[in-house]
């Protein structure tokens, strides 16, 4: 059974045959009616991560844009898989990310995974999406990478990706970071 839903059973359980004034109960009702299994429930009703192709991503999204905008993909636990038109190698990618959350980025090639890194949290007072430019680790370049994973972390749970570009050159630019 999936590891969400078994909690989510775990508290429904609790909640319809738990002792009647438990204090377990009684919070349990409470964190319920105010939202606290939503990402339980969402996961239960899509429990396999989005999918997008490279291309359906690309289109650069300006630092700054809320997290929210309805041109970027908005996350759970699932997280998102990009396909890449063909093997690539690339050393560097773009992504632009609900600044206040990390994030992992995965590294597959025919169903491998290759590695993993990290998007570290790193709030910015001007709030919103942040531009993240991460090198992608020297092993994956070598043998090439055909798809990325990329699942949230640390954060305030509410998780957004604008844009995922590849980025072909060697050198980084203005105000890139990791």
């Amino acid at each position: 059974m999936d590891s969400n839903l078994a909690r989510l059973y775990g508290h429904i359980l609790l909640i319809t045959r738990g002792k009647l004034f438990s204090f377990a109960r009684l919070r349990d009702i409470i964190a319920f009616n105010l939202g606290g299994c939503q990402r339980l429930i969402d996961a239960y009703r899509r429990p396999h991560p989005i999918f997008a192709s490279i291309t359906d991503v690309s289109t650069p999204r300006s630092p700054g844009t809320e997290w929210n905008d309805g041109h970027n993909i908005i996350l759970d636990s699932n997280g998102l898989t990009i396909t890449l038109d063909s093997l690539c190698k690339a050393p560097r990618l773009e992504i632009s990310h609900d600044h206040n959350d990390e994030y992992f980025v995965s590294f597959y090639r025919a169903g491998a995974k290759l590695a993993t890194d990290t998007i570290p949290l790193q709030p910015t007072t001007a709030g919103g999406l942040k531009v993240s430019t991460i090198d992608v680790p020297p092993v994956v370049m070598a043998s090439g990478y055909d798809r990325l994973d990329i699942f949230p972390g640390a954060g305030d749970g509410m998780y957004g990706v604008g844009h995922v570009r590849i980025l072909a050159d060697s050198v980084r630019g203005p105000g890139s970071s990791h």
